[in-house]
């Protein structure tokens, strides 16, 4: 899954702010709150985020960016006809904030199509560009130099001796020299809005869909911070600022629209849980009956079995302690162990529903297992011996990068490692903060990446976290999926309204099991539709959380 990719070029979010006496009562209270705090961390779409008395900085990943600096600024490099493209990173040499300029090096691998071999060659280009800060769709990054290429370093012998670097090094400085002036200016807020992905994906993100009117863009430098071992400290920033008071009139327009807390509610009926649990998959391995989707598909069942656990379900506990093999290394579900049957044997998403089981249980065996594991699996990006960031991993096989621990992920293993009594001082230290799932609640997409907002609210109010913006974001997921039954709970707990969704959207009693069972309804838009195809176990967690989860 794409959402915990690494990126190297980072989307700056910058809200500034002239003092908090300008605020609204709302916003000075998250303010106060958040102040003093400076943090990183790495969730859905965000990677880095500061707030001092005068500003907050929010850094966005996304993967259109790191393209734009690299293929659009030398767009010609993709179809040329003698040199297929690969892949490029870029890091900053110097800002020249006065003018707006910066300097630029990137390099890229290439590989020559009219030679009966593939040398894998790598470019290093030096290229000054210009931004001037302008609102979003007039925004226009100009390139100053039109000769940027300085080598090409050939791996091999052969291609070596047939000086193939220089070879290329020319032809793509011939190339870009005899471009005419328009391909050096790039409309940059036309290309953010011509890309129809990310435009509907702003659509999707409430934060940035309202403030987008008033979002100016300019070019910046930033640093990454040292706990995931940064070689190269500098990084090109896309910033996007406002005024903090628009952030603040947008937190309140969305808890506006939030329905107002209903009487509380007793518990549901157990024959009703016992029919949702009688109609809910299950898919034995080595004879043992794990809580299943449909047709035995267990892709993703490490989170939804450690959602389970955490409510209370004994099947979902065994299901993620058995997931865990002897080497310390967490998988999917037990029948995935050792397979190839996935793209990516573990995620995101699938940490925290282990970090949800081990909540519950406070397995100290299975964590330090877990945790020698990930302490000694480690990937340099973007290569072995040319490292620019090194991370630890939660798995071996990660096409895109979704099993590389980021700052929620430590900080949750610190936090229990010490209630355990576990040494975690040389764990890497992210400065993770709580307090930012406020602003991952109003800028993840809705559905799966909103669900895993919520899934982190269910586990910082399982540990008793104490932080009014994690209050705040339960509320805020709620408003935005008014028809959810579990962001409802975690904005109000045991209410009337919370089981009145609950008997609207999962299987009556005494019905059929849906005809296809694939679907945790919770982590979808409600006007999908999911719920037609639940799996059931989505109910049962729900009922076990009204019925018996202490907040």
């Amino acid at each position: 899954m794409k959402f915990r990719r690494y990126i190297f070029i980072f989307f700056f979010l910058f809200l500034s702010v002239a003092s908090a006496e300008n605020l609204s009562p709302l916003s000075k209270k998250v303010y106060n709150r958040l102040s003093a705090a400076n943090s990183y961390l790495n969730f859905d779409g965000l990677v880095h985020i500061s707030w001092n008395p005068q500003n907050v900085k929010v850094a966005l990943r996304n993967d259109w960016l790191e393209n734009l600096l690299t293929q659009e600024l030398l767009k010609t490099l993709k179809n040329h006809p003698d040199i297929k493209w690969g892949e490029g990173y870029v890091r900053l040499i110097n800002h020249n904030p006065q003018d707006s300029t910066l300097f630029l090096h990137t390099w890229f691998h290439v590989i020559p199509k009219k030679v009966p071999f593939e040398p894998r060659i790598r470019c290093n280009a030096y290229v000054r560009i210009h931004m001037k800060p302008d609102l979003i769709k007039r925004s226009i990054i100009e390139v100053l130099d039109r000769e940027p290429i300085k080598d090409c370093e050939v791996n091999g012998a052969l291609g070596q001796t047939l000086n193939l670097g220089d070879w290329v090094k020319n032809k793509l400085n011939d190339k870009i020299a005899s471009l005419p002036a328009e391909n050096f200016f790039l409309k940059i807020g036309e290309s953010i809005f011509q890309d129809s992905d990310l435009v509907e994906k702003m659509g999707r993100m409430y934060l940035l869909k309202e403030l987008e009117p008033y979002t100016f863009l300019s070019l910046d430098d930033c640093s990454v911070p040292n706990a995931i071992n940064v070689s190269s400290a500098n990084f090109v920033c896309l910033q996007m600022k406002w005024p903090l008071e628009k952030f603040s009139e947008s937190l309140n327009n969305i808890l506006a629209m939030l329905e107002p807390a209903t009487p509380a509610f007793n518990v549901v009926a157990n024959e009703r849980i016992q029919h949702w649990k009688s109609i809910a998959p299950l898919c034995e391995h080595k004879q043992i009956p794990y809580p299943s989707k449909g047709n035995c598909e267990t892709g993703d069942m490490t989170l939804f079995s450690g959602l389970l656990c955490l409510s209370g379900e004994e099947e979902g506990c065994k299901m993620v302690a058995d997931s865990l093999d002897q080497k310390g290394q967490w998988w999917r579900s037990p029948h995935l162990i050792g397979s190839n049957e996935q793209t990516n044997d573990f995620s995101g998403d699938m940490f925290a529903g282990a970090m949800a089981y081990l909540h519950k249980t406070k397995d100290i065996a299975s964590y330090n297992r877990w945790v020698n594991f990930l302490l000694a699996n480690t990937k340099d990006i973007p290569a072995a011996g040319t490292p620019r960031l090194t991370f630890h991993r939660s798995c071996f096989k990660d096409t895109n990068g979704t099993c590389q621990l980021m700052g929620d992920d430590w900080y949750w293993l610190k936090r229990l490692g010490n209630q355990l009594g576990v040494n975690t001082d040389h764990f890497p230290d992210y400065g993770y903060e709580p307090s930012w799932l406020l602003i991952q609640s109003l800028t993840n997409e809705r559905g799966f990446r909103l669900h895993l907002v919520a899934v982190a609210v269910l586990n910082h109010l399982h540990q008793k976290t104490k932080n009014v913006n994690i209050d705040l974001a339960a509320k805020v997921l709620s408003a935005r999926e008014p028809e959810n039954p579990f962001f409802r709970f975690l904005a109000f707990g045991k209410e009337k309204r919370v089981f009145e969704l609950l008997d609207k959207y999962c299987p009556a009693f005494g019905s059929a099991a849906p005809t296809r069972q694939h679907q945790w309804s919770w982590e979808r838009e409600i006007e999908d539709k999911a719920y037609e195809s639940s799996m059931g176990w989505d109910c049962v967690f729900m009922a076990n959380l009204i019925n018996g989860f202490q907040r």
